[in-house]
């Protein structure tokens, strides 16, 4: 199909593939890999990302994206384009090298502060006002890499965790 794969479990992914399916429709989304169920009972915010179905986009719902299978199946697709958007697996260097542009990452925080898991957590915690949202080329390093783009944002005292993922969606 030679298009985008996105690779996401999160209400981020999901306004990345609407804008995707909204405002670039000639570019093709060859599918979404998203968590499978059991997986998804540990991740917070998850979202199944269902409404897509409705697209005829292939949804695959796995416990590690790291697989041959998944890998045999992009490279069958030839996905030009891996977005990623809050997956918490490293993806390894076979996926890494699948895309024939490149794996493109979403971290929720001004990179290179802000690695790791639960960014947005550990900012409200600690009591941070000024972040940001931040799109990189992925490398075999966890949210490393070129940065491509990345918006500054102010947190404010009233928001909480889910408040500020909505806005990092809306900036995505």
């Amino acid at each position: 199909m030679n298009g985008v794969t996105y690779i996401t479990c999160n209400n981020v992914g999901k306004a990345i593939i609407q804008s995707h399916i909204t405002y670039h429709r000639k570019i093709p989304i060859d599918c979404i890999i998203n968590l499978s169920y059991k997986e998804s009972l540990l991740k917070s915010n998850y979202d199944n990302l269902y409404n897509f179905f409705d697209y005829q986009i292939p949804i695959y719902y796995v416990n590690s994206v790291n697989t041959k299978y998944i890998i045999n199946t992009l490279k069958k697709k030839k996905t030009k384009l891996i977005i990623q958007a809050g997956w918490s697996e490293k993806f390894n260097n076979s996926l890494l090298n699948t895309p024939q542009i490149a794996c493109i990452g979403q971290h929720a925080s001004p990179l290179p502060i802000g690695r790791g898991a639960a960014t947005v957590n550990w900012a409200i915690i600690q009591g941070k006002k000024n972040w940001g949202n931040s799109f990189f080329i992925m490398n075999s390093k966890f949210d490393d890499g070129e940065i491509i783009q990345q918006e500054k944002f102010f947190i404010k005292k009233t928001m909480y965790v889910n408040d500020v993922y909505d806005y990092v969606a809306i900036l995505s």
